[in-house]
């Protein structure tokens, strides 16, 4: 929970979903950003030559990564990382310790660049960097760093529901990315996100999937692309069903609405008289407006 008392926030480890640190302090800017200092939990640093236990040699330089948002404010982690000192390795090396819910040198939490890419599907590069408020390239680098060839499958317990769904990276839906994602219950885990979306770029990932989470996969859900459609058939065999995104359906729908009211339009043109039609305006703006499938409502579907 949090509590404020001035500018004093009480942040727990759990709020944050980190493990193995500990809360030093919490406190929110003049800017509204919530700022929380950690350490980490875990005494031993190994070498980065030997892979042995180091003795304690200080501290590093402090790190700060933009975290999951709470209570929908921008929310950023400090650390400054343990440094160790090796007594087996000629000339002394030292390691800097490495958690691993964050990459070295990296402004984001793995948590945060994985919320950020999920962010984009149904949306564009634009779109989350406003949101996010971070640059379109800091959004790209978040991108091209999670594209992947394989994924290591043994930290993953269950599939759930496979979501596989593409990202246009350039205006014109040029230059794609896949995003595959695993959803049980509530919670969305991202698998990997892949270069383009050719069929045999997804066939190849999802074979890579032992058969213990195969069991577990309820339904896969994807847009109307056959590539994604065929891909999950031939990696996942045809007892899997597969469903279609919501989102896309609403698409179709709102296509034929749009196409039936124009249609309409025209025809009370020619044959309505002019005051007749204008009277008519007030009744079709309502009629927009509670278009059921309009781009707000697929957005949130």
């Amino acid at each position: 929970m949090i509590s404020q008392n001035t500018n004093k926030l009480n942040i727990t480890e759990e709020l944050l979903g980190i493990s193995d640190i500990r809360v030093v302090s919490s406190e929110m800017d003049r800017n509204g950003h919530i700022i929380v200092r950690v350490e980490s939990t875990v005494e031993k640093i190994p070498c980065r030559q030997c892979g042995k236990s180091t003795r304690p040699h200080g501290r590093s330089v402090i790190c700060r990564m933009k975290h999951l948002p709470i209570c929908g404010r921008p929310t950023f982690i400090e650390i400054t990382p343990r440094r160790g000192k090796c007594e087996d390795c000629d000339g002394g090396a030292t390691t800097t310790q490495q958690a691993n819910w964050y990459e070295r040198n990296s402004e984001y939490t793995k948590a945060y660049e994985k919320h950020a890419v999920i962010s984009l599907i149904h949306s564009t590069i634009a779109d989350v960097a406003i949101k996010e408020d971070l640059s379109c390239a800091a959004v790209q680098g978040i991108i091209d760093w999670h594209v992947v060839t394989e994924v290591n499958w043994d930290q993953i317990k269950k599939i759930g529901l496979l979501g596989i769904d593409e990202i246009s990276l350039k205006k014109g839906f040029r230059d794609f990315v896949t995003v595959l994602t695993a959803k049980t219950e509530a919670e969305v885990q991202m698998l990997g996100v892949l270069k383009g979306r050719e069929k045999a770029t997804v066939t190849a990932f999802l074979k890579t999937m032992p058969k213990r989470l195969r069991r577990t996969i309820s339904a896969v859900c994807t847009d109307m692309y056959e590539g994604f459609i065929n891909g999950a058939r031939e990696a996942l065999g045809q007892d899997i069903p597969v469903i279609i995104d919501r989102f896309h359906v609403a698409q179709l729908y709102r296509k034929g609405f749009v196409q039936i009211r124009k249609s309409e339009l025209k025809r009370l043109q020619k044959e309505l008289s002019r005051e007749e039609y204008q009277r008519l305006k007030p009744a079709i703006a309502v009629l927009c407006r509670k278009n059921p499938f309009s781009s707000a409502d697929e957005k949130s579907s």
